[in-house]
């Protein structure tokens, strides 16, 4: 039987660190936590609750990309915009962590039974296909940035489940490094573009395009490795 307690657990840990101040890592781990416990979810086939945890996933997740291209030394005024907006969207995220809503759903999960193995390894080949069906869509199409984004959450939702069932997934780690700095300059161009002064950062917004570009071709070169590991629990 595969309990939740451990991700649920650590939820909880981020939700009451975010709440008192927590930095950067608390906002990621309970992004973690979250896309962790959904795919406990998953396995079980259990539908309740996934919705929540988007709620709280997705705060984190505006908070999340202003870390991601802070850390990337963005230029001024860029990086003066960025503070507040980190700061306003660090509200939002406070208020969803504070609120009785979330500490319900934390309450719900852990009344869940565990989920049966034989049961949560029935769901390993369609994740599987998924994957596999998402990499030829990029390789038939490399430039197609929703094809990347596709197929990167395709590969960590089957590397999650993997876990879940204690095998070992160290070979997703050259894709998911790839595809993960490229979603990180994906993220780093759609802050760009709310940016009110964008216009004035051309030169800076071609060279996060060059890398978003380069990091989805070295995906691509990646997949072919990924995709025999892969075929082997489809």
């Amino acid at each position: 039987m595969i309990v939740a307690t451990p991700w649920l657990d650590a939820l909880r840990t981020h939700l009451a660190a975010v709440q008192k101040g927590g930095g950067e890592d608390d906002v990621h781990q309970l992004r973690v936590a979250t896309r962790r416990i959904a795919s406990w979810l998953r396995l079980g086939r259990v539908r309740i609750l996934r919705a929540d945890l988007r709620r709280v996933r997705a705060a984190g997740g505006e908070v999340r990309d202003v870390d991601v291209m802070m850390a990337q030394s963005p230029p001024e005024p860029l990086a003066g915009w960025l503070h507040g907006e980190r700061a306003r969207r660090h509200d939002s995220l406070l208020k969803i962590a504070a609120a009785p809503r979330t500490a319900a759903m934390c309450d719900a999960l852990a009344l869940l039974a565990p989920i049966d193995e034989s049961r949560a390894r029935e769901s390993v080949p369609r994740l599987a296909r998924r994957a596999l069906d998402s990499g030829d869509a990029l390789q038939l199409a490399p430039n197609d940035v929703e094809c990347f984004h596709r197929l990167r959450r395709s590969v960590r939702g089957l590397r999650y489940a993997l876990e879940w069932l204690e095998e070992k997934t160290g070979a997703f780690k050259e894709f998911q490094d790839l595809s993960g700095s490229g979603a990180d300059l994906s993220v780093a161009l759609l802050l760009l573009d709310a940016f009110p002064d964008a216009a004035a950062l051309a030169d800076y917004r071609r060279r996060l395009e060059e890398e978003f570009a380069a990091r989805r071709i070295e995906s691509v070169g990646a997949w072919p490795g990924l995709r025999q590991v892969i075929e082997a629990f489809a």
